[in-house]
C-alpha cells in the first residue's frame, strides 16, 4: 500500500505517505471533493481500534496538518468574544443603556461570530408585573386650577 515514506514539512508529528489506487477510484473521490488524506486517517484509525487520546490537548488541520494546540485555540475565541462583547456594550453604557439592552448587544455579537446559542437561547427580560415593582410611576403633575389643594377643598 505505502511505497515511500518522509518526514512532512508540512506540520510537526505529520508523516508524507504515496499510496497507490486504481484511476478510476481516485477520479471518483476527486469529482466528489473527497478529502483523500482524512480518509486515510480515518480508515487508519478504525484499524487499530480505540485508544486513549487527549483530545483537548491539540488538533491537527486536515489541510496542512499543522498541530494546534486547543486551549490556544479556545482562548483566542473566548479573548474575541470578549473584547467584541465590550466593543460593542461601550454605547450603550455611554447612553444609560439597561441590563436587557446589553443582553440584546451580547445576542448581537454572537450571531455575528455565528454562535448556535445566541440563535437559539432567549434574552432574559423582566415581566411586566416585575419592571412595574421595579419602576414606580412618577409622581402626577397636577397643573390644573386646583393644583395643591386636597380632594376636599376641590370639593368646594
Amino acid at each position: 500500500m505505502a511505497d515511500a515514506t518522509d518526514p512532512s514539512p508540512a506540520g510537526a508529528g505529520m508523516g508524507r505517505v504515496n499510496l497507490t489506487a486504481p484511476q478510476e477510484l481516485l477520479e471518483r473521490a476527486k469529482a466528489r471533493g473527497l478529502n483523500l488524506s482524512e480518509l486515510f486517517r480515518s480508515a487508519v484509525r478504525e484499524a487499530l481500534g480505540p485508544h486513549e487520546c487527549d483530545h483537548q490537548r491539540a488538533v491537527v488541520c486536515s489541510d496542512c496538518g499543522r498541530e494546534l494546540v486547543g486551549e490556544q485555540l479556545a482562548e483566542r475565541a473566548v479573548t474575541r468574544l470578549y473584547l467584541d462583547v465590550l466593543d460593542a456594550i461601550a454605547e450603550l453604557v455611554h447612553q444609560g443603556g439597561t441590563a436587557e439592552g446589553a443582553g440584546r448587544v451580547v445576542r448581537d455579537v454572537g450571531r455575528r461570530l455565528q454562535l448556535r446559542a445566541a440563535l437559539e437561547a432567549p434574552i432574559p427580560r423582566a415581566t411586566r408585573a416585575e419592571r412595574r415593582q421595579r419602576e414606580p410611576l412618577p409622581p402626577a403633575r397636577d397643573t390644573g386650577p386646583l393644583a395643591g389643594s386636597t380632594s376636599a377643598e376641590a370639593a368646594q
